[in-house]
């Protein structure tokens, strides 16, 4: 994914380790291009130099985005500053910094199945991406008042579907353009972001292994059907053994969400409601990915699990 983003990305760096202060910042003010950042892991070593990148990379999500640094200049020292506000993706098979985590979109990646070939990048792939690069800046040049305009009408939508304020600011740009694209072949391209950003934000993945998730899961389904209401899915869970530490709806919306497994509008005869739905094509292929089947271990007392779903496939 990396690799596909260096060849469409607007001035993209190359995929990079390791990355330096002075390469965060420099880079930024220099070419605002998109910088790309690969086995981003919880900071280790030199806790100094970790914890003035992560200062960068707090400051650098959003517009105006400032660092001042003490540089030298002839026989004395000056203070400069560097915008370093441009797009980055950060990839990692752990999760960020709360911090920085909270300022980011995370894509969560399932494990690739044993079975599911995986397309390998070519010359034909960085012709047809320098194509798609070309079409993108011609986009931004000519239709750059459209998406400006958009933007408000970005805020609106987001507030109106009552996404806090940090979520606002994220997902306000990418929606813009959506918003823009719509308008010249009346897709939907907007309500599908929308959809994305509710969804995306209470995915934080707190919470238990995915093969004991799953396995519980598909237990539950057989005992109780496919469809339930998240306050009985909450009780039924919360009933298996490991999973009293499950206290709310809330908490079980952000286990459920990274897998795919998101509440939605069900029909019962007489009114509509929001339920899961436990697919069980759904629940067999993410066992399939997860390795589930073993018997259920009790998780620690008082304690949920490391739930780890960013691991690249």
């Amino acid at each position: 994914m990396l690799g596909l983003l260096q060849r469409v990305g607007f001035n993209a760096s190359p995929v990079t380790t390791h990355p330096t202060e002075a390469q965060l910042c420099r880079s930024a003010a220099r070419t605002g291009g998109v910088q790309l950042f690969d086995e981003v892991e919880t900071p280790r070593g030199d806790k100094d130099r970790f914890d003035a990148l992560i200062t960068v990379l707090n400051v650098g999500f959003e517009r105006g985005g400032v660092v001042t640094r003490i540089e030298k200049r002839g026989e004395r020292f000056v203070e400069e500053p560097y915008e370093v506000y441009t797009p980055r993706v950060l990839a990692g098979i752990a999760g960020l910094k709360d911090t920085l985590e909270d300022r980011a979109l995370t894509l969560v990646m399932l494990r690739r199945r044993k079975t599911e070939p995986v397309a390998r990048i070519s010359r034909a792939t960085d012709a047809e991406a320098q194509a798609l690069r070309d079409q993108c800046a011609l986009a931004a040049l000519t239709r750059f008042a459209d998406i400006v305009s958009a933007h408000d009408l970005a805020l609106t939508a987001l507030e109106r579907e009552g996404i806090d304020d940090r979520a606002v600011d994220l997902w306000s740009p990418l929606l813009a353009v959506g918003l823009a694209a719509d308008a010249e072949d009346t897709r939907d391209r907007s309500r599908d972001i929308l959809e994305s950003a509710k969804v995306m934000r209470d995915a934080d993945a707190d919470g238990g292994p995915p093969t004991r998730l799953l396995e519980a899961l598909q237990a539950i389904r057989t005992q109780q059907g496919e469809t339930m209401a998240p306050a009985d899915l909450l009780a039924a869970l919360r009933a298996r053994p490991g999973w009293d530490w499950l206290k709310s709806t809330r908490r079980l919306a952000r286990l459920l969400n990274p897998l795919g497994i998101a509440r939605r509008q069900v029909w019962d005869g007489q009114q509509r409601r929001r339920a899961y739905v436990m697919d069980a094509d759904h629940l067999a292929d993410l066992q399939a990915r997860y390795g589930a089947g073993e018997a259920e271990t009790e998780a620690p007392e008082g304690r949920a699990p490391h739930f780890s779903v960013r691991a690249r496939g």
